[in-house]
């Protein structure tokens, strides 16, 4: 059964909902302190060593933004977006989400700018 609502009532829903569950994320969405358990999983099904997660990114349609700001959000398919990047651990998890940047923007240059790039790799591997 659809309902009939005005556009306009969507969009403030969603903002509503996404504004509630921003405040929740940093206790949802954290980087493990233990990536033991990934890393052993990685190895023993694929036989990569030293992975701590997955990474991709998608683009999710957005309407488009004021005038000032909106050729950024026009990605490379002529659509408005955002790009959004996340990065699960071996059980599906999430782990890092950067949801932020214009669709205009490579995904190079998001992880260049994303809390994963920030640590000591070599950590990561200990």
């Amino acid at each position: 059964m659809a309902i009939q609502v005005s556009q306009p009532t969507v969009s403030r829903c969603v903002t509503a909902f996404l504004e509630a569950v921003m405040v929740l994320v940093p206790n949802l969405i954290v980087w493990p302190r233990d990536s033991s358990a990934t890393k052993q999983f990685f190895y023993e099904r694929y036989k990569i060593p030293n992975v701590v997660g997955c990474i991709d990114g998608t683009h999710v349609q957005v309407i488009s933004p004021c005038k000032d700001e909106e050729a950024a959000f026009v990605n490379r398919s002529n659509y408005h977006s955002i790009n959004v990047q996340a990065v699960c651990d071996h059980n599906c998890y999430f782990i890092n989400v950067v949801a932020s940047s214009p669709g205009s923007f490579h995904d190079s240059r998001i992880l260049k700018v994303c809390t994963v790039t920030h640590f000591n790799i070599r950590d990561l591997w200990n």
